[in-house]
């Protein structure tokens, strides 16, 4: 079995190649919209294979992703027997919100895009939101992307064009294959795996569209390769769509198998691999209550669930409107006691930070705090718990903010704060006044 190479994927990274921004993502909902909040006084630093932009704040991040990303081309050199024909971009922001105001592409950049290669000039850009771990992860993605489009249709734009329309390379795995060489086989992909076979959910390889499954199934499936047939037919592969600009060709050289035939053995392996799993375990709503159900709420996400100090509710994100609001909801029979916040509709609560969503009830179960995008910026929120009056929205002058948590006696909050390149425990009370910092490393600090 291929064990883990790299931590498990916080942010979700993605591809882009939009070669043309057909009207982008108009301006017709919130936040929609590319604002520019500020100006960046971008810095280069060149390595032997990349320019690294950066700019005033972010040089230690810089240097971080200088060792990185050589590291990394060192790794793909090796394994692919390939060298870049030109010197690679890669733009780095040191948080989601400047992300956001990039124009390395025009069109709108969702709360959920962890980087992105951009394909007319081969640029990688990416934020850091905390973790370096994530941070090598993202850019390991990426530069499999880089490489994919190095070797498979060479360095001309024009030829790029040209043969990623006639010719495209299919998103399962691309995707799969980034995710593969910057994972490995992880947890993340262990459960989500589990949980489509066990639920005789695995879409075929031959009808993977689009969507978050394409990276997981994908890997998935790049890892089946390399645990049946061997790592090295990985590298055979990508080296034989380079030659016949054909996956299923390719697939047919390496493993005598056509995409629908390596499909049908993929989910016999994994049907083997998990199903027995199934006998022995109780089924969850045999032991635990549901307390939200999509398939009668018309939600797609139901997140960052916590319980109120006395048991009897539970506040957390759901889309069932269409925007990521924030609800309370009973424990006893999930009936939607209120909604607290209408997300992505104003300036306040312009994203939730739906991957790394945290509430926190103060320990009398009267008030609770968040945190979410408002403007430029990350805001501390605390909100009235009763009647969703918004009692303080602080702002810092931090990159980013997540997860707060609220000390015994009520009079203190702690909460992860990221801030030129490092991201480290801060406290405040719930006035926004002394806040003091509490680590001082460049380690993750989480939760």
């Amino acid at each position: 079995m291929f064990e883990s190479r790299r931590p498990p994927l916080i942010a979700v990274a993605a591809l882009s190649v939009a070669l043309l921004w057909a009207g982008g993502a108009g301006a017709t909902r919130f936040g929609r919209n590319k604002v520019q909040y500020r100006d960046f006084d971008w810095k280069i630093v060149p390595t032997e294979h990349f320019d690294v932009y950066f700019y005033d704040g972010s040089e230690d991040l810089a240097d971080a992703v200088c060792l990185m990303i050589e590291e990394a081309n060192a790794d793909f050199e090796k394994t692919l027997g390939h060298r870049l024909t030109t010197v690679i971009p890669v733009i780095i922001y040191a948080s989601h919100n400047d992300f956001r105001q990039t124009n390395v592409t025009y069109s709108h950049v969702e709360e959920t895009v962890g980087g992105f290669t951009e394909l007319f000039k081969n640029r990688v850009a990416v934020p850091f939101t905390g973790s370096y771990a994530d941070l090598r992860h993202v850019l390991y993605h990426e530069l499999t992307h880089v490489f994919m489009f190095d070797i498979v249709y060479g360095g001309l734009v024009e030829s790029v064009v040209r043969q990623a329309y006639t010719n495209p390379v299919p998103l399962w795995f691309t995707e799969g294959l980034a995710e593969y060489v910057s994972q490995g086989w992880d947890g993340e992909a262990e459960m989500i795996l589990r949980d489509l076979t066990v639920a005789d959910m695995v879409v075929p390889l031959e009808y993977l569209a689009g969507g978050y499954i394409i990276y997981k199934e994908g890997q998935a499936a790049v890892n089946f390769i390399a645990d049946r047939y061997g790592e090295k037919k990985i590298s055979e592969i990508v080296r034989g769509v380079a030659k016949t600009h054909n996956l299923d060709r390719a697939l047919r050289d390496a493993i005598g198998l056509s995409t629908p035939e390596l499909s049908e053995e993929f989910d016999r392996w994994l049907k083997t691999r998990y199903w027995p799993e199934v006998t022995g375990r109780a089924r969850a709503e045999d032991v635990s209550k549901l307390v939200t159900d999509h398939r009668h709420d018309s939600s797609y996400l139901n997140l960052g669930p916590e319980v109120s100090p006395d048991g009897s509710r539970v506040v957390f994100v759901s889309d069932r409107s269409g925007y990521a609001d924030v609800y309370v909801a009973s424990t006893l029979d999930g009936k939607i006691l209120r909604k607290l916040v209408g997300g992505e509709r104003s300036n306040e609560f312009e994203t939730l930070h739906i991957l790394r969503t945290g509430f926190a009830w103060s320990p009398d179960g009267k008030r609770i705090a968040f945190v979410t995008k408002a403007g430029a910026s990350d805001a501390l929120h605390i909100l009235d718990a009763e009647s969703a009056k918004l009692e303080a929205s602080l702002g810092f002058p931090l990159d980013g903010m997540f997860t707060p948590s609220w000390s015994p006696d009520g009079e203190r909050i702690v909460f992860v704060g990221t801030r030129q390149g490092a991201s480290d425990l801060y406290m405040t009370d719930p006035r926004g006044e002394g806040l003091i910092r509490l680590t001082d490393d460049y380690d993750d600090e989480r939760d």
